[in-house]
């Protein structure tokens, strides 16, 4: 019997993007993004191991509440 599916869930939409881009680059907030990637598939495989199960995969939950295109331009 297989463990389920993954959750990650991100609220993006309590970030003020202008705020972010002021502090960091695109490069910086894209590894960012994948090492949490990669983060989360190596938890979820060590705990497949610590069980002896598989798991079916995952799912990427992003929350946008409250991010809208005056966020994006200015």
């Amino acid at each position: 019997m297989a463990i389920g599916i993954a959750v990650y869930y991100e609220r993006l939409g309590d970030v003020d993007p202008q705020s972010v881009h002021k502090h960091v680059t695109k490069e910086e907030i894209l590894h960012f993004h994948a090492y949490k990637q990669e983060q989360s598939l190596r938890d979820i495989t060590n705990l497949a191991v610590e069980k002896k199960r598989p798991f079916k995969g995952r799912v990427a939950v992003m929350d946008l509440s409250g991010l809208g295109w005056k966020h994006m331009h200015k």
